[in-house]
């Protein structure tokens, strides 16, 4: 008896130490962290290019569509598919669905994969706006103080209308209003059942789920949303079969064209060898002594392009140094 009192006594030791070592590096990594308002707005950024002869090559990113829209108007059918694909619990918890998180715990043990995420519209809208992807308790630990700080300052509807002006939509658009414009040239308020769904499946992976780059994968993660909004009953079997059945007309702008092959390979080595996102690569960025000499890439552009963007790629990577300088 007297054995199991001294073990109980242990763990009660063993728990509580472990409660005060969480609560102080809580408390130490979170220190300082506040809700930053200003930050929860589209703004404009400038992404400027510079050879070696600190000759301005091009601004790229800097004509990014960023525009906002009210929540009243915006088309219900995309509100209704961001919860039903993103947060379903959002209206109920309070930032953070710890039921969710536990099954994602489970799926990610069991599985060995550590690819099921848990987090909430609130937790993404933070992550996306104030912190970094890097993926540290340090991070995690922010973005938990921060969440709960946005559900305690504003309502359901405004974090909503939130997430929806800030979210990449892929191609350039951020937020909902400048995706409606882009892809199908309509308001945001205007947007059908089937083009809200295929938007709310572009968040998950802008691009992968493209509709201008990968029309077939944008349309199969459509159908995912249509089929789960029909399984939590959201719409009808009679608007499930319309939609399914429907073609989705996606305006074919991609701005890429307005690169050379060798600007493309900036910005895809800037994604790779950075590790940015788009909302960090978006912002003030300044590359320098770029080594390309642009009458001579002139020369060489249609012998380029009859080459396949893989080998486009190797060579920008070879020809390419630079370095990167963030303004205040």
């Amino acid at each position: 008896m007297k054995i199991t009192k001294k073990i109980l006594v242990v763990l009660c030791i063993v728990l509580f130490l472990c409660c005060f070592a969480a609560a102080t590096f809580y408390i130490t990594a979170t220190a300082g962290i506040r809700l930053n308002e200003n930050k929860l707005q589209l703004t404009q950024f400038r992404t400027q290019i510079l050879d070696v002869n600190d000759r301005e090559v091009k601004n790229i990113l800097s004509t990014s569509h960023r525009e906002t829209v009210p929540f009243d108007c915006i088309s219900p059918y995309v509100t209704t598919a961001l919860i039903d694909t993103e947060d379903r619990r959002f209206f109920s918890h309070h930032g953070f669905d710890v039921k969710r998180m536990l099954k994602a715990v489970y799926k990610n043990v069991t599985s060995q994969s550590f690819k099921e995420g848990a987090s909430t519209i609130s937790q993404q809208l933070i992550k996306n706006t104030h912190l970094t992807q890097d993926k540290t308790l340090e991070r995690k630990m922010k973005e938990l103080k921060l969440t709960a700080q946005l559900e305690k300052k504003y309502s359901k509807e405004q974090i909503l209308e939130k997430y929806l002006n800030t979210i990449y939509f892929g191609n350039g658009a951020y937020g909902i209003k400048s995706a409606s414009k882009r892809y199908f040239n309509k308001t945001a308020d205007k947007l059908t059942l089937n083009e809200s769904c295929l938007l709310a499946g572009i968040i998950k992976a802008p691009s992968k789920y493209s509709p201008i780059d990968n029309y077939d994968n944008s349309i199969s993660r459509k159908n995912v949303v249509l089929n789960s909004m029909l399984k939590n009953g959201y719409v009808t079997k009679s608007e499930y079969n319309n939609c399914i059945n429907e073609v989705v007309i996606v305006l074919n702008n991609n701005d890429n064209h307005l690169f050379s092959p060798y600007l493309l390979g900036v910005k895809s080595q800037l994604e790779e060898i950075l590790s940015l996102n788009p909302y960090t690569v978006d912002k003030n960025l300044k590359v320098e002594n770029v080594d390309i000499n642009v009458n001579e890439q002139k020369k060489r552009k249609s012998k380029l392009f009859k080459n396949n963007f893989d080998y486009i790629f190797k060579q920008a990577k070879n020809l390419i140094r630079f370095f990167i300088i963030y303004r205040p």
